[in-house]
């Protein structure tokens, strides 16, 4: 629109002076309209560097949970587990930890998958996807063999002998 105000003005009384004076001023204005405003670019930076750093962090808790998950399972299977299988009949321990040591393979192995998949959200989800089902039927058997398996150590830890295997874990 100003440019049209412009070419309505009487070439006779546009000087060039007058024209210089016009495009500068035309220069300065589309200058500062485009100029960038460096405090918004710093915010959003910050912002994206904030974003970038609460994921690392999550995923530094997520493979974090991982690993002292699978020590404690590590912790039941080869303390636990073995010694009642030294002191009790055959199918106890199996009774009360049901598939435990299918289920310290898989954290073992899905462990791995996550340590390689570290600095890549997708990736982390992408294991959780990949191996959702292998959960669901570990997890599946040991929780619905809870309720037997409580009530058998429960009773084991009546018996003399395995309440000392049981207190010295």
């Amino acid at each position: 629109m100003f440019f049209e105000a412009k070419n309505e003005i009487d070439p006779k009384i546009m000087s060039s002076n007058f024209i210089k004076i016009d495009e500068t001023l035309n220069a300065n204005i589309c200058l500062s309209y485009y100029k960038p405003d460096l405090n918004e670019y710093k915010l959003e930076i910050e912002t994206n560097l904030k974003r970038q750093q609460e994921k690392f962090n999550i995923l530094k808790e997520i493979l974090s949970s991982e690993k002292k998950y699978l020590n404690d399972i590590r912790e039941i299977v080869e303390g636990y587990y073995e010694e009642l299988r030294k002191s009790c009949p055959q199918d106890v321990p199996y009774h009360i930890f049901a598939n435990i040591k299918e289920i310290y393979d898989f954290t073992k192995t899905f462990y791995c998958l996550l340590e390689n998949s570290t600095n890549d959200e997708a990736g982390i989800a992408g294991c959780f996807i990949k191996k959702h089902k292998t959960f669901l039927r570990l997890y599946s058997t040991y929780c619905q063999n809870y309720k037997m398996a409580f009530n058998i150590a429960e009773r084991l830890e009546k018996e003399h002998n395995t309440a000392k295997v049981i207190q010295t874990f």
